[in-house]
């Protein structure tokens, strides 16, 4: 009998004990460096679910958004925050993605990229 009465007392519906599951992560900007988001997460809360709190704070597409956790960027956005090795009290970096329109073409010197014709 002394022995059912300890394992109910250290049960988990302590509040204490569920509350020490969470984790806080911090998302920083990667250039500027300045904190953007305190997130409390779970060990199995997905990339996505990240991704998606970040949006609601800065907006944006989800797609646009890249994170990076020590020096790995964070691609797989079913992998949970267990499987990424993510601590508690971590800092994740945010980098927007811009699109690669125009970046580095050549046009001709007589070329209008306004028109897309060269120019007479």
């Amino acid at each position: 009998m002394i022995n059912s009465e300890r394992v109910s007392n250290n049960s988990s519906s302590n509040p204490r004990t569920t509350l020490s599951r969470k984790k806080y992560i911090t998302i920083k900007d990667q250039f500027t460096d300045e904190s953007i988001l305190r997130v409390a997460v779970h060990e199995c809360m997905s990339i996505c679910t990240l991704k998606q709190k970040l949006q609601s704070k800065i907006g944006g597409a989800i797609g646009q958004i890249r994170l990076r956790y020590k020096q790995q960027i964070l691609s797989n956005n079913n992998a949970s925050v267990a499987d990424c090795n993510i601590k508690n009290e971590s800092t994740i970096y945010y980098a927007p993605i811009t699109p690669m329109d125009n970046i580095g073409m050549i046009y001709p010197y007589d070329f209008d990229p306004k028109t897309n014709r060269i120019m007479a």
